[in-house]
């Protein structure tokens, strides 16, 4: 057997780097279109609701801005079923904890909280 020298394995460890970054990228790309599909074939859904938790996720990647992203977990009244969403950040802004409305959703995707009058 042949013994391979760093000039000929260097470009099989670079073609497989591609490989595994370019799969990933093709997959979560994938995965996100899917999602899209699946809440557009959803149907709107509105329900008595009561915001039970709100959180953030700020992340940044090294010299570039930073980013956050909003949360709101919904509990509905009917079934006690809790489901965190993701919102704008004026959403989560003019939303407290404990407060109580109608939650209108499409799959997984955020569409509206009207505060209850009461």
């Amino acid at each position: 057997m042949r013994k391979m020298d760093a000039f000929e394995i260097i470009p099989l460890i670079v073609g497989a780097g591609f490989c595994i970054v370019a799969g990933l990228i093709l997959f979560s790309a994938a995965k996100g279109g899917a999602t899209w599909v699946n809440n557009n074939n959803s149907e709107v859904v509105s329900t008595p609701s009561r915001v039970v938790a709100k959180r953030t996720h700020v992340y940044s990647g090294g010299d570039s801005p930073s980013r956050t992203n909003y949360f709101i977990t919904f509990e509905k009244e009917e079934t006690g079923e809790r489901m965190e969403l993701k919102v704008p950040a004026r959403t989560y802004g003019l939303i407290a904890e404990r407060d109580e409305g109608v939650l209108t959703y499409q799959g997984t995707r955020y569409k509206d909280f009207e505060r209850g009058t009461e």
